[in-house]
């Protein structure tokens, strides 16, 4: 029995071993002890006795188990699960750090590869700029082609309707060159008809005075 309790007070986690198993052999000694009717080994002092011999693997987090208010009524069954979930969680968080470190460095590197493109490699570059560079300007000079048939396409429309317009014929001289409106010989008709008009005025008046000496 004094063999086993010294081996439980000197007990440490080994090198080699994990959680469970250095849980496991803790067990084993704890079994071995309380068989022999041991009664000094309760569940507190054996919590204490993995929170030591886990210390050295992780400080941090034995620190924070033992700042606990509840660490005195915590089983080791208790302690084992709650030691385990933390190193489950501390191994997502390394593995995502690795995964983001493994992608900054395939980034790294290509930038390294564009940077130390061989000179056939810029010029290909430079010839695809080269081949873009025409194809906008093609594209600009048919753009401005066209811009300029639109246009005259306008003025030749235009001209034509003017034309039209100018050969147009009067429906009431039949001549071209005009509208009715600036028919040529509507002023001439109109003096004749107000010269009519002044002279069948005079005439009719001519005629009643006349009318009116015979009278009298």
């Amino acid at each position: 029995m004094d063999l086993i309790h010294g081996e439980l007070e000197h007990f440490i986690m080994l090198e080699e071993e994990i959680m469970w198993q250095m849980f496991g052999r803790l067990m084993l000694l704890m079994s071995d002890i309380r068989s022999l009717g041991s009664t000094d080994w309760d569940d507190h002092k054996v919590t204490k006795t993995i929170l030591r011999a886990f210390t050295p693997r992780d400080p941090t987090l034995a620190t924070m188990i033992r700042r606990d208010s509840s660490f005195k009524t915590k089983t080791p069954n208790q302690l084992l699960g709650e030691i385990l979930h933390q190193e489950l969680v501390e191994r997502d968080v390394a593995k995502s750090l690795s995964l983001r470190m493994n992608k900054n460095v395939a980034l790294n590197a290509s930038s390294s590869v564009m940077v130390e493109s061989s000179p056939k490699d810029l010029k290909s570059k430079k010839e695809d700029s080269s081949d873009e560079g025409s194809t906008d300007e093609e594209i600009t000079f048919a753009i401005r082609n066209y811009k300029k048939f639109l246009k005259k396409k306008a003025f030749k429309k235009n001209g034509d309707d003017r034309r039209k317009t100018s050969q147009r014929r009067c429906y009431k001289c039949k001549e071209v060159g005009h509208f009715i409106a600036d028919y040529p010989h509507k002023k001439n008709k109109e003096m004749e008809e107000k010269r009519y008009k002044e002279t069948s005025k005079d005439y009719k008046k001519k005629y009643q005075d006349q009318a009116h000496i015979g009278q009298e």
